[in-house]
């Protein structure tokens, strides 16, 4: 019998065994400096949480032509790891690498919402309660400017 999915939240760095039923939210090609590309994704289950998905350059063809946006899919064997990257797109603290041992099944899974919003009120942004290493869609306009400063140099720094 086969084991049931796990959740994105109980994912850990201590084992790499697997099985997650999951929608790719974003799915973006991340060109590096030697010309090398490599496919990354942002990934959620059925209870919304989210986690950033890198995959090794040297299977990108088989990523590009695997991982569609929008899709569910049943995904075995990822290692998880520390997401040390500078700046994170979403608030897990992981992040999940697929590799050449990594499978992946495109199913039909209505369970997994195709959107989960996360909306983060502007009050928060103004209060300056967020995190400056993460990325934030807004939606909004700015029309006043709160405070100016002068830096060293004479030249003015707008803070809203």
């Amino acid at each position: 019998m086969s084991r049931p999915p796990s959740m994105i939240c109980d994912l850990n760095v201590s084992d790499n065994v697997w099985k997650i039923s999951i929608h790719v939210v974003d799915l973006w090609i991340v060109k590096e400096r030697n010309g090398q590309q490599h496919v990354e994704c942002l990934i959620q289950d059925s209870k919304g949480d989210k986690i950033h998905v890198v995959t090794r350059n040297r299977d990108f063809e088989m990523w590009n032509q695997t991982l569609q946006e929008h899709q569910t899919y049943m995904v075995y064997n990822c290692d998880p790891t520390m997401n040390d990257l500078a700046f994170k797109i979403c608030d897990n603290p992981l992040k999940v690498f697929f590799h050449g041992g990594t499978t992946i099944t495109m199913l039909d899974m209505p369970e997994i919402p195709m959107h989960n919003f996360d909306f983060k009120p502007i009050v928060n942004f103004l209060h300056r309660d967020f995190h400056v290493n993460r990325l934030y869609d807004v939606i909004g306009v700015l029309h006043q400017v709160m405070k100016t400063q002068v830096t060293r140099g004479g030249r003015k720094w707008k803070r809203t």
